[in-house]
């Protein structure tokens, strides 16, 4: 691996504030579609989130993701989405 990409995994393991972890085991549906709202309200902040999302074999999710952002403020999303075959 580049130390490039080692220095922004780091970073990234650094700053995350918060996010959403879903795994859905192997051939279950979910029955509903998940959501989260991310939101900031004041100026001159950070939110660093992240979402994972595990799909095992033959498993079914539906996932939406919301925000909302002051607009002085910085929002830095970062989605993995893992699906097993």
């Amino acid at each position: 691996m580049c130390q490039l990409k080692i220095a922004f995994a780091a970073l990234n393991a650094a700053v995350a504030s918060d996010g959403t972890f879903i795994y859905v085991p192997p051939g279950v549906r979910c029955p509903r579609e998940l959501s989260t709202y991310f939101r900031i309200n004041q100026a001159k902040t950070g939110q660093f989130e992240r979402t994972i999302l595990v799909a095992d074999q033959g498993a079914y999710i539906s996932y939406i993701e919301g925000l909302f952002q002051h607009l002085d403020a910085i929002l830095i999303s970062y989605m993995l989405l893992w699906l097993k075959s």
